[in-house]
């Protein structure tokens, strides 16, 4: 699920991002040192946190798949009513095991304005057709696991792309300095051959 803390932080690295890009493209433009350096670090910088986030994300919601696939009947009882309702709507799920035993079949209890319809566990086509909480949630780990497994290397290259190109347009600034030409120099090839 998607929350709105979720979305806010996307916001915030995507303008980060963007504000990176263009000081990395006026850098890259004008050839100044200081600009290149300064987006380089920002994005070596910004590469390490995203690998080092991102393996301990993966590294977490591995646990967590491990402690869902380990789960038994009596720690579905155990759960509270608002636990086995949350369950069952995030993972669109009913009871636990093949006879998907103790569904909570209650008044909606999470996230009641946006669930108008009610509990759907109520309807026995609904019970038929969903997946026990069990497989519903191994299913989804692992499909979350494997997004966020793919989703992490590609950020990650690119990253490391975006760091090997600005470290090598640092080198050649350094290198190989612009030379500042007059307005005459750039008007010599036109006037020798036009003649004045």
């Amino acid at each position: 699920m998607i929350t709105k803390g979720v979305a806010v932080a996307f916001l915030f690295i995507g303008s980060v991002m963007l504000i990176l890009s263009l000081v990395g493209a006026i850098g890259a433009c004008t050839r100044q040192k200081r600009t290149l350096m300064g987006y380089f670090y920002a994005i070596l910088f910004m590469g390490s946190a995203v690998i080092i986030c991102g393996v301990v994300f993966l590294v977490k919601l591995s646990n967590n798949l491990r402690t869902w696939d380990g789960m038994q009947m009596s720690d579905w009882i155990s759960y509270s009513n608002y636990e086995k309702d949350r369950y069952q709507s995030i993972y669109a799920c009913c009871g636990y095991g093949s006879l998907k035993a103790n569904a909570y079949t209650g008044p909606v209890l999470f996230n009641p304005s946006a669930r108008k319809t009610g509990n759907p566990c109520l309807d026995t086509i609904y019970v038929a057709n969903s997946p026990d909480c069990l497989n519903g949630g191994v299913s989804w780990y692992k499909l979350y696991l494997s997004l966020s497994g793919a989703l992490f290397a590609v950020t990650g290259i690119c990253l490391l792309t975006c760091v090997t190109a600005s470290a090598y347009l640092v080198f050649r600034t350094i290198d190989s300095p612009v030379k500042k030409e007059s307005m005459e120099d750039l008007q010599a090839p036109f006037l020798q051959n036009h003649g004045s």
